[in-house]
């Protein structure tokens, strides 16, 4: 669980004002994510996460971090952007991250 909290805590101290800034559209940002490198190394997470269903569940002290990680990137992603599509796309991405994070170090 220290992986979690670590990387809640990352997460809290991200500056998410570049992207309100940013001369990029909120369109430009979606289809970064399904461009290379970020979008295989998404799906090789996916896939990671997806095999090991099998291992203990996530216990609800872990399902707490990884939904105060979601809510966090919702949060900041929206105060910069203004966007609730893109913040939803980023709460999914930190939900899967917290949950690789999990079982990878399990």
């Amino acid at each position: 669980m220290t992986d979690l909290q670590g990387m809640l805590g990352w997460l809290e101290t991200l500056d998410f004002s570049k992207w309100s800034s940013a001369e990029i559209e909120r369109d430009e940002w979606l289809e970064l994510r399904d461009s290379p490198p970020f979008d295989v190394e998404w799906t090789r997470a996916f896939a990671l996460v997806g095999e090991r269903k099998c291992d203990a569940p996530i216990g609800s002290d872990e399902l707490e971090i990884i939904g105060q990680m979601r809510e966090t990137a919702f949060a900041k992603t929206v105060e910069a952007t203004g966007h609730t599509e893109l913040a939803a796309y980023v709460s999914d991405d930190f939900d899967l991250l917290g949950r690789f994070t999990r079982r990878a170090s399990r």
